[in-house]
């Protein structure tokens, strides 16, 4: 994160597997997103983005996954679901 500039940058890195099809994949998926102005607090922009940005691109890393493995066999792969706001809170 460049808060001084206002941008970022999120990287999810995914390794999946289906045995059953022998398919076996690695997808990185790299975000850009400027910090709104609104924003003057860096650890909460970082909070913000951590939460806010994988949960915008993990829609996108589940299709490509999907549509990957679709090219292969019709038993396509779907990656779980997962809720964010939750899976990054501070305990």
């Amino acid at each position: 994160m460049d808060f001084e500039n206002r941008i970022s940058q999120i990287k999810i890195t995914v390794n999946f597997a289906n045995e059953k099809n022998l398919q076996i994949g690695l997808l990185t998926f790299l975000g850009q997103f400027k910090i709104g102005d609104a924003v003057t607090d860096e650890e909460e922009a970082r909070k913000y983005l951590l939460t806010n940005g994988t949960a915008i691109m993990f829609p996108y890393v589940r299709s490509l996954v999907s549509m990957i493995t679709a090219l292969d066999k019709g038993d396509v792969t779907v990656l779980p679901t997962f809720n964010f706001s939750s899976g990054f809170q501070e305990e």
